[in-house]
């Protein structure tokens, strides 16, 4: 493989990678100031200032994007989790720490959830999905 040719192969996956992110963070100031079900994708490529093909190479559709955003949140999570254990702190403020954040992961995750939720089981609402798994 040439030099060329190879730079190009690593900027193209900068810009990937790049991109999937910018999606991602734009995706989620959208969701949170508009409402989950009110939010396009076109409106998400608009607002990210990137094409439709590129954001439906990175998310076929928007049930992808909220996995996507539901685990990089989880990701973000067990990331602090992994940091907190590793720090030493005495295992019951770790303990109450953990709470506050799965609630506040929670909280803020909750239209995320429920919109994938509702996907998920077809459109079904997620009140729907709830009472068959109770």
């Amino acid at each position: 493989m040439s030099e060329v040719t190879a730079t190009n192969e690593r900027k193209s996956r900068s810009d990937a990678l790049r991109n999937h992110e910018l999606i991602l963070q734009t995706a989620r100031r959208l969701f949170d100031a508009d409402g989950v079900g009110s939010v396009t994708m076109s409106a998400i490529a608009e607002a990210a200032q990137i094409g439709k093909g590129t954001l439906y190479r990175h998310f076929p559709d928007k049930s992808e994007l909220l996995f996507a955003l539901i685990q990089h949140e989880s990701q973000s999570l067990d990331a602090a989790v992994s940091e907190r254990i590793q720090s030493g702190e005495p295992a019951v403020d770790t303990l109450h720490w953990f709470v506050d954040q799965a609630l506040d992961y929670a909280l803020r995750n909750n239209s995320l959830l429920c919109e994938a939720t509702d996907h998920a089981a077809g459109g079904e609402p997620a009140s729907s999905v709830a009472r068959v798994v109770a």
